[in-house]
């Protein structure tokens, strides 16, 4: 992580995680591409093994050396709506619901409604899940 701001940037995706015991996505852009890191809370204490709060697991996900455009074809793939595909493709790309709501002009509530959707439709459980099948599909 280089600069300043990419590295406060990850600092806070790490503490957003820990407090939503989530994941989250980070888009890194580099000369060649994007390097997209997924970062996941773990509970801890595996059969009371471990003493711990918690850990934090990041997982480089993806260089690709163009973002996901590909909107109509995840739609056919997962059986999405336009609508479930434009958020999909938001979340792997590293968007927050809430950054999501603000850009498509809905609100998060919506974008919640949508995700609940998604995951149901997709057999997923969650963001980092959903973004792992949509990064391996066969576009």
């Amino acid at each position: 992580l280089s600069g300043y701001k990419k590295q406060t940037e990850f600092s806070d995706l790490v503490r957003y995680c820990m407090d939503q015991r989530g994941s989250g996505i980070m888009a890194l852009p580099e000369k060649t591409g994007v390097v997209r890191l997924l970062v996941s809370f773990e509970e801890a204490g595996i059969d009371g093994i471990f003493e711990s709060n918690g850990l934090i697991a990041v997982f480089i996900l993806a260089i690709e050396s163009e973002d996901i455009d590909h909107e109509d074809a995840i739609a056919r793939w997962l059986g999405l709506t336009e609508q479930e595909a434009r958020i999909a493709t938001r979340i792997a790309q590293g968007g927050r619901p809430a950054d999501i709501a603000a850009a498509l002009g809905v609100s998060l509530h919506t974008v919640r409604h949508h995700l609940k959707n998604i995951y149901r439709k997709t057999g997923t459980h969650s963001q980092s899940q959903l973004t792992a099948m949509v990064l391996n599909l066969p576009l």
